[in-house]
């Protein structure tokens, strides 16, 4: 009998062990840092010794860091540990946004939050047990040393103790996003005071069309248009048009806010202008400036690109506020504003910006889970379809344009790609990323209204310096803008391979390793 309950007892230690020790794993892999077993094993022990020692503080933790990383865990494997583009992700997406993207993350990533809060469950409610801990001490100074390394080793290396240094997941997490939260807000705070009060100098201009259009795509990664090489011809229009068209074009970062920011925005000593935009130029130079966006706006205290919007003379965001529900996101609902636009009598060249929604996840919503061929998921072929939609979009505006009977000229980029997960051939997926080249390499190209012939530019071009290459297309000047490349041409320019991660550190596109389609 005695062996027995020793047995029980032993046993039910041992699963007691289990279970924390797949606890502490599934915390320390939720907010997607490096995996190391060390990490676990550091907070599997400091949870242990809570337990036998200070057994509130102990539930305090297991509640905190359940609910924590149940939380995060979607989330970190899709965007990743926290950083300057999860906090502006976050401010830049209002309720709609929000919903799309928690309905369009896997099942798996749901199952294993729910994972970690079964086993926070278990460890509460599980009766006491005794722990005869031998070693405290030397278990405790383990662990401390283990979280407290890299501060110990910035300290003796002489640049002091900075707790940030910390490769401990969950006081890095903290860590990592208080400080990315203090930056946004900074850079928010600088931004919404500095708008008014642009800095361009004197701004000549001398067009060479009536109308310049600039379509601004969303989530397009070229690999996935036939007139970049896709298999599936889902680009007849494009694919036919005459202009410039840009092998090699690079989105400045792989989200639309920072993409965007970083692209139409002037940067004068690696310090980001957002006063000196694209739409400020414009209105200095004499255009006629004007924002169709079918993206939301929140209202004053919004984000960067809808304060772009707000100085563009005349402006409409389809969607606003909250955003309806039962809103469709059609990007044809722009086309009437671009037609009332150009039929707008103004002796003033006119610059129209307009803000598709694109190829936004979750595509299945954009195309209302409508495609007309299937490749090889329903994920990626409704993809195909927003990226043939988007084709007849643009289509469609050149059709306006022609109607006018006015020179014109419409330039096309996407903001940033998606990367490819493959689970299997049936729930191939694509989502946000910064970890591969498809994640930055997007089509840009340039019709005109006189265009007789493709031109096709193969030397590398950066959105980093998409406003050199914007004076050109336009014919404004200012001496804030180079002009130490000739970018509409195959010449060879210098760093144009540069993108920025969401970590705002930037790297060689060189660098990355690739996603193929």
């Amino acid at each position: 009998m005695l062996k027995k309950i020793k047995y029980h007892v032993l046993n039910e230690k041992f699963l007691y062990f289990l279970l924390l020790f797949l606890f502490c794993i599934m915390v320390n892999y939720s907010f997607d840092y490096i995996f190391k077993i060390i990490y676990a094993l550091a907070l599997f022990i400091i949870l242990v010794l809570l337990k036998d020692t200070l057994k509130y503080i102990y539930i305090l933790f297991i509640v905190f860091l359940s609910v924590l990383g149940s939380l995060y865990f979607p989330i970190g494997q899709i965007f990743g540990s926290p950083s300057y583009n999860t906090v502006l992700s976050v401010f830049s997406t209002n309720y709609l946004e929000a919903k799309e993207f928690l309905f369009s993350i896997p099942v798996f990533y749901y199952l294993s939050s729910l994972l970690i809060l079964i086993l926070a469950g278990i460890l509460l409610i599980k009766k006491d047990i005794i722990l005869p801990l031998k070693g405290k001490k030397w278990l405790f100074i383990f662990a401390m040393a283990t979280c407290l390394h890299g501060p110990i080793k910035s300290m003796f290396s002489g640049e002091g103790f900075h707790l940030y240094k910390t490769g401990f997941p969950p006081i890095k997490f903290m860590i990592d996003f208080y400080r990315s939260m203090e930056k946004f807000k900074k850079d928010h705070k600088k931004t919404i005071s500095a708008l008014n009060n642009d800095t361009w100098g004197n701004v000549s201009s001398n067009p060479d069309y009536s109308n310049y259009i600039l379509v601004i795509g969303e989530s397009v990664r070229k690999d996935f248009m036939h007139t970049y090489g896709f298999q599936i011809k889902n680009t007849p229009f494009s694919d036919q048009a005459q202009g410039i068209f840009f092998k090699n074009y690079l989105s400045a970062a792989s989200s639309t806010q920072m993409s965007l920011m970083n692209t139409l925005a002037l940067r004068e000593n690696d310090e980001l202008q957002l006063q000196n935009n694209i739409i400020s130029l414009a209105n200095k130079a004499g255009f006629k400036t004007y924002w169709f966006s079918n993206q939301g706006s929140r209202g004053t205290d919004d984000t960067a690109m809808a304060n772009f919007a707000r100085k563009a003379q005349v402006r409409q965001f389809l969607k606003s506020g909250s955003w309806s529900v039962n809103y469709s996101g059609s990007d044809g609902k722009l086309l009437p504003l671009i037609e009332s636009a150009l039929n707008n009598e103004d002796s003033k060249p006119k610059l129209i910006i307009v803000h598709l929604m694109g190829s936004h996840p979750p595509v299945c919503k954009r195309t209302q889970d409508q495609f007309d061929v299937y490749f090889r998921s329903k994920d990626l072929s409704c993809y195909i379809q927003t990226i043939k939609d988007t084709d007849t979009v643009l289509k469609k505006i050149t059709k306006i344009a022609n109607e006018k009977k006015e020179k014109w000229s419409m330039m096309y980029f996407s903001d940033h790609g998606l990367a490819l997960k493959m689970q299997n051939n049936l729930d191939s997926q694509l989502h946000h990323s910064n970890k591969y080249k498809q994640n930055f390499e997007v089509p840009m190209f340039i019709i005109s209204s006189d265009a007789t012939q493709r031109t096709e530019i193969t030397a590398h071009r950066s959105a980093f310096s998409f406003l050199s290459l914007f004076s050109e297309w336009t014919g404004i000047k200012t001496e804030k803008i180079p002009e130490n490349c000739h970018f509409l041409s195959n010449t060879v320019c210098k760093n144009q391979t540069s993108v920025m991660l969401w970590d705002q550190k930037t790297v060689d596109i060189k660098d990355l390793p690739s996603d193929p389609g």
